[in-house]
């Protein structure tokens, strides 16, 4: 999978599958016949290739304390940009009572964060909290979700600037503004981000919980 930006704008997906693996990156033009004029030459600056760096491979639970607070394991970062993912279980079925789980981002300590999440009602959310004000929702929908009792389910996201792209399921589900919230910190798994979405004496547990750092 690639992401392509203009302008700091998101574009599009880009499917590289039928492509080569790895290789060279290059800056280039004349690419269409009749694109170039004899003489001339296209300018280029601040030509930059990143490579991601692993910083967490963790697989574990949150165990549901019920005490109004979230559950949650933390990777400390000070990086803004990354791509994480995880894959959460669901911690029992919907009769039993309802969950939530989701990935903190961008934390700068206290109670500022960015957060995505998904729910047994079938909706994902993206909000972000600045220190102790409630937290101000940006963007919520449906998505396709395994909701039976242990269904796990696969959540991506990538951070860059101020975009955010966030993935269920191998779905594209948002283009998120990361404009006005903190710009750098650590990055969490957690549960409980809402009231009454946890059951005592059960866990979330997450496998293959991931974090590249893109600075």
């Amino acid at each position: 999978m690639g992401w392509f930006f203009v302008n700091d704008d998101f574009i599009t997906r880009l499917d590289l599958s039928d492509g080569p693996q790895s290789g060279d990156v290059a800056v280039i033009t004349g690419l269409y016949d009749s694109y170039e004029v004899r003489g001339r030459s296209t300018a280029f600056r601040r030509f930059t290739v990143r490579e991601s760096r692993l910083v967490a491979d963790e697989t574990g639970g949150l165990f549901h304390d019920a005490d109004g607070h979230i559950e949650d394991f933390f990777i400390n970062t000070t990086s803004s940009d990354f791509i994480a993912g995880v894959t959460f279980t669901n911690p029992y079925s919907r009769s039993v009572g309802s969950w939530d789980y989701g990935i903190g981002f961008r934390d700068s300590g206290g109670t500022a964060f960015h957060a995505v999440t998904v729910s047994s009602n079938g909706e994902w959310e993206y909000f972000v909290r600045r220190t102790s004000t409630r937290p101000i929702y940006q963007e919520s929908g449906r998505v396709t979700l395994r909701l039976a009792a242990r269904g796990r389910n696969d959540l991506w996201l990538m951070a860059v600037g101020d975009v955010g792209l966030f993935y269920v399921n191998g779905d594209f589900v948002a283009e998120l503004d990361l404009n006005n919230a903190p710009s750098g910190g650590d990055v969490w798994v957690g549960t409980g981000f809402y009231g009454g979405n946890e059951v005592r004496g059960n866990a979330t547990e997450y496998d293959d919980f991931t974090v590249y750092t893109l600075d």
